[in-house]
């Protein structure tokens, strides 16, 4: 009786360990994660108030740029950065971890009320994260996230924040809106 006690401990054990690690509580992996991707979801932030700031060929790779994460992300989700910490590790890489408090889930399925996002030392966005880190904490953001699963299987998620401008909000509507099938009900009078 002890083994079998001790082996329903160990499944239950491997089954809550399994579920910790999936970041989209069940989320499916769309594929692998391409180069493309690794530029589109870099685990940065951009704090650009308003894009249309930007001129001829910076605005045109923005908006390429947009419509691409909009259409590769698994979550699109607007929310705030609550709480920005960092840790180091025993050779002393620090990681930032970052969580943001969903408000509204835009595109795609995330049953929890927090994204928790992290970027260490070496990764690409993180000299962005560090040096916006203070103008990060309460800060509004869409967060752009796109699952993955590494080359041992575990899952993890890579993301981009965006700071949510008029001109960002609008295009996300239009491509929200060009998804999404619309209904329309004709009804036709006879007499």
């Amino acid at each position: 009786m002890p083994v079998m006690r001790f082996l329903t401990v160990a499944i239950v054990l491997w089954a809550c360990s399994a579920c910790a690690s999936d970041p989209g509580a069940g989320a499916r992996v769309a594929g692998p994660f391409t180069e493309r991707h690794a530029q589109l979801f870099d685990d940065s932030v951009d704090m650009v108030e308003n894009p249309q700031d930007l001129s001829g060929a910076w605005l045109d790779d923005w908006e390429k740029e947009l419509d691409e994460r909009f259409a590769e992300s698994n979550v699109i989700a607007k929310g705030r950065v609550i709480t920005l910490r960092t840790d180091q590790d025993l050779e002393q890489r620090t990681t930032f971890h970052i969580v943001v408090k969903v408000d509204e889930v835009l595109e795609g399925k995330h049953g929890g009320e927090e994204l928790n996002l992290r970027v260490a030392q070496g990764e690409p966005g993180y000299a962005n994260v560090e040096r916006y880190r203070e103008q990060m904490l309460n800060k509004p953001f869409v967060a752009f996230v796109r699952w993955y699963k590494d080359a041992s299987g575990v899952a993890g998620e890579h993301f981009h924040l965006s700071t949510p401008s008029k001109h960002l909000l609008q295009r996300l509507d239009r491509l929200l809106a060009n998804k999404r099938p619309s209904t329309v009900r004709i009804i036709e009078r006879t007499n």
